[in-house]
């Protein structure tokens, strides 16, 4: 199985499985609809992040998630235990009655961008019962197949303009990436930048084939009521969080104006409380 393939097409059969399990229709569903999760269709299975980790895959045949979320000690701390903590070592006996306990074992595990891009879907995700014109519609999403590597290329958000019926596609970093430090006047971002774009070229008509069957897929399986796209916008744009007052002088002055040619770069703080205002600012790339 590739990770991180694109969705198949013709799910249904995959959809009807998944409603009648009792985690979604008790657990995920209303957690999808608050956007506390965010599910994502996959190359024969949908996979359901939280906190930016990947919460559980269903393929038909039932659920599956990381070992490293299934077993944690009550009032875990994060640094190192004593022998004699493992008389509290718990173990969850089903996803069902374990599910919260998982969710918070994710929390253990957050990496820096996938973070950022979470605090996006939560109050905007495709989803969710209440949001404005532009959602997220699609996290990590690999366009050159894969053998199952977790650092394989992966287009970091994808967000749909209801209005305009148009997606667009953005590369997340926060400051303290390494691909954001010039060497020799380069920021090696731009040619990850570069690779998505012209990936996002080279598929632009099947693309737009695709997402209006994943639109199908999501309006079926979650009630939503998404227009169907018709439009891409091939410019992959960079965004960069998580940085001080400080490492933004930083970004303005060695950083920007080694991109700016090359890639529309939008900077922000913190991804979180980013306002249907914010997501239309970066849309209109000013």
């Amino acid at each position: 199985m590739k990770r991180y393939e694109r969705w198949a097409n013709n799910q249904y059969a995959l959809l009807n499985k998944l409603r009648q399990t009792r985690l979604f229709a008790d657990r995920l569903l209303p957690d999808i609809q608050k956007g506390d999760v965010f599910p994502a269709f996959r190359k024969h299975k949908i996979d359901f992040y939280h906190v930016g980790r990947k919460l559980f895959s269903f393929d038909g045949r039932g659920f599956q998630s990381n070992i490293a979320y299934l077993v944690a000690l009550q009032d875990r701390p994060k640094g190192e235990v004593k022998e004699t903590d493992f008389k509290t070592l718990k173990l969850c006996e089903s996803f069902y009655d374990g599910y919260s306990q998982i969710k918070n074992n994710t929390r253990l595990y957050i990496e820096e961008e996938s973070e950022q891009v979470s605090a996006i879907w939560n109050k905007h995700s495709c989803c969710a019962h209440e949001t404005g014109p532009i959602v997220v519609l699609d996290i990590e999403l690999s366009l050159e197949a894969q053998d199952d590597d977790r650092f394989a290329d992966r287009i970091d958000l994808i967000l749909f303009d209801k209005d305009s019926r148009r997606l667009r596609f953005f590369e997340v970093k926060t400051f303290r990436n390494k691909e954001l430090k010039p060497v020799e006047g380069h920021v090696a971002v731009l040619d990850q930048i570069k690779r998505y774009t012209q990936q996002v070229r080279m598929r632009h008509n099947s693309m737009l084939s695709d997402y209006s069957q994943y639109v199908t897929l999501l309006n079926h399986l979650y009630g939503c009521s998404l227009p169907t796209p018709n439009s891409i916008d091939e410019a992959v744009d960079l965004l960069v969080f998580d940085f001080n007052a400080e490492q933004e002088q930083v970004l303005e002055r060695n950083v920007i104006p080694l991109l700016i040619e090359q890639c529309h770069c939008i900077k922000r703080g913190k991804a979180k409380g980013a306002s249907q205002g914010t997501l239309k600012s970066w849309w209109k790339r000013k």
